[in-house]
């Protein structure tokens, strides 16, 4: 797992792109890229931000992160909606002249990956034509619609949003218990992914913002709440010292963000009541200037 600083002054949405395609990885992170798309739908500004961390990570100078960068931007063109591919077909331009210090296989994903847009939204054929002429002059052939073996693997589908999250997933009938802890082990990976997103939304409140109204940490409250329930659920159902370890880890972190979050509103509702006290106060002075005088109530 990509070791994140909580603390990161990044936005989150950059904070998933970064640690989705750290070149450390033996892979890209689908917790991380499902929360940037999260991000992306939720926040009317995300798109920006999302392709501008996009853009960032595809010239990192390391070739295994900007592949990783590349096969995160594919699945957001796929996942984030029309005003998502609209930045992107806008800045075909300059993808294409990043492109110029990339190693060849990058280079070759990167046309795979474009040529594959043609056939998702009418409005990127001409752009796509107009940036696969140039490599065509670069000496490169254009794919046909089944050269896109290098990707495939690669296509995550986006997250339902709409639906309770699950976590872990349900035992099956016909899962070994070398499967089941496999799968238990990923989706603590997950789990942790989500504890640092929630900790990271609450580190970029406003100082006035209320946290409740804030629908980004409310996702990852949500998130964090029921995969506390679960893992309580499944400390009691497994019996694997290891495993209940990693768990019990999993639980205590979720019970410092959890406090973290009630710290902030117990500070929102201290600084509204020192608020309303000190205007409460500044009304009566100015009336009292006003020559009107409070009777105090007898005690």
């Amino acid at each position: 797992m990509n070791k994140i600083n909580i603390f990161n002054r990044k936005s989150p949405i950059t904070l998933a792109i970064d640690n989705a395609t750290a070149e450390t990885l033996p892979e890209v992170d689908k917790g991380y890229l499902e929360s940037a798309v999260s991000m992306v739908l939720r926040n009317p500004d995300g798109t920006k931000e999302a392709f501008k961390a996009i853009k960032k990570r595809l010239k990192c100078g390391h070739p295994v992160g900007e592949s990783y960068a590349l096969s995160a931007l594919d699945n957001m063109v796929h996942t984030c909606g029309a005003k998502f591919r609209v930045e992107v077909v806008d800045n075909l331009p300059a993808l294409y002249k990043i492109s110029a210090e990339w190693d060849r296989d990058n280079r070759l994903h990167f046309l795979q990956i474009i040529s594959r847009w043609k056939t998702l939204d009418p409005g990127m054929i001409g752009p796509v034509n107009k940036v696969e002429e140039l490599f065509r002059r670069d000496g490169y052939d254009i794919p046909d619609d089944t050269a896109n073996q290098r990707t495939a693997a690669l296509q995550y589908t986006s997250p339902d949003f709409t639906s309770r999250v699950v976590w872990p997933p349900e035992q099956q009938q016909f899962q070994t218990f070398e499967m089941r802890k496999e799968q238990i082990e990923h989706d603590i990976l997950l789990a942790n992914n989500n504890v640092a997103m929630f900790l990271e939304a609450l580190n970029f409140l406003a100082v006035d913002e209320d946290p409740q109204k804030n629908d980004l940490v409310q996702e990852f409250r949500f998130k964090c709440s029921d995969i506390q329930r679960r893992t309580v659920v499944l400390i009691q159902q497994i019996d694997d010292a290891e495993l209940i370890g990693k768990l019990i880890k999993v639980k205590e972190d979720i019970d410092v963000a959890m406090k973290s979050y009630q710290s902030i509103l117990d500070e929102r509702e201290l600084a509204h009541v020192l608020e309303m006290s000190r205007e409460t106060a500044s009304g009566k002075r100015a009336v009292s200037n006003m020559g009107v005088r409070f009777n105090e109530p007898p005690r």
